[in-house]
């Protein structure tokens, strides 16, 4: 396993770094390629063999550098990303609209918020999960006389609204 010589390359001349290049990378370059150019090619070598660079001999123009506070101005207009639990709350009464197959309760998620909800009980929820849980939908499908099917989309829950928390 040959050893590679990691360089400072903003000390480098651009003749020093086409050797560089050419040596010890295996890449063909010319005088009339710029010194960005080539300091580039040697990230870029150095990058795909998985050769980590120490940030002490990264050009000046890639180091990182150090950030002690920052602030961003948020527009009014735009939507906040606020927790779903966090958003008013309203306390409603679910059921099954159509057939339950057995099920007394259903298990419902939304972002990070997670519960199982028990049917036909007062429970209070975020209005999120309420829409949601309003915008399911079932699909079920007759069939025609002539042999075609057809789609009925209709809603998979009741809500009932008995008031707000």
């Amino acid at each position: 396993m040959s050893q590679y010589p990691i360089v400072n390359l903003d000390a480098q001349v651009k003749a020093s770094l086409i050797k560089h290049l050419k040596d010890h990378c295996g890449v063909e370059m010319s005088d009339s390629d710029s010194k960005a150019e080539l300091i580039e090619a040697i990230i870029t070598f150095e990058e795909n063999n998985g050769i980590e660079r120490p940030i002490d001999l990264m050009p000046e123009a890639m180091k990182p550098s150090a950030i002690v506070g920052a602030t961003a101005t948020l527009n009014p207009a735009s939507p906040k990303n606020i927790p779903i639990a966090k958003h008013e709350r309203k306390v409603v009464i679910i059921t099954v609209n159509g057939d339950a197959k057995g099920r007394t309760q259903e298990f419902f998620g939304l972002n990070e918020w997670r519960a199982t909800i028990k049917f036909g009980e007062q429970v209070d929820l975020p209005v999120p999960v309420i829409k949601m849980i309003q915008q399911a939908k079932e699909k079920r499908y007759t069939q025609e006389k002539d042999g075609s099917l057809k789609q009925i989309s209709f809603p998979s829950y009741n809500i009932e609204f008995v008031g707000v928390v």
